[in-house]
């Protein structure tokens, strides 16, 4: 003689029930937060999230080659030609920042449309 299934208990949810990340649910257990999210995937993964940031207005070659994935003389291969500013005397080589403006525009010119 087989046991008869349970029934499942049905819980309709509606706007006001939608669980908040952060907050405990009813059976005690709560939804991790998106920061915890990346904190856990950041733990598992070979490759770690980068964190969220925020426009900056000016970029150094390093942090573009670190946002683009590539090395910084193919940063600087982009850029010749480009609007930069230039902390150098003449002539010799100094720290390099690159406007927001100009990084936008040659990520436009770089984009592509796949088919």
């Amino acid at each position: 003689m087989s046991a008869a299934p349970k029934p499942v208990k049905q819980v309709a949810r509606t706007a006001d029930t939608a669980p908040v990340p952060g907050a405990p649910l009813a059976d005690g257990r709560r939804l991790l937060t998106p920061e915890e999210v990346t904190q856990l995937t950041n733990l598992l993964c070979r490759h770690p999230v980068a964190p969220l940031e925020t426009e900056r207005a000016y970029y150094s070659f390093d942090d573009l080659a670190a946002r683009w994935r590539c090395s910084r003389a193919s940063v600087y291969n982009v850029m010749r030609g480009q609007k930069v500013l230039d902390f150098a005397r003449p002539g010799h080589r100094g720290h390099k920042l690159v406007p927001i403006e100009t990084v936008r525009r040659v990520e436009a010119r770089h984009m592509r449309v796949l088919h």
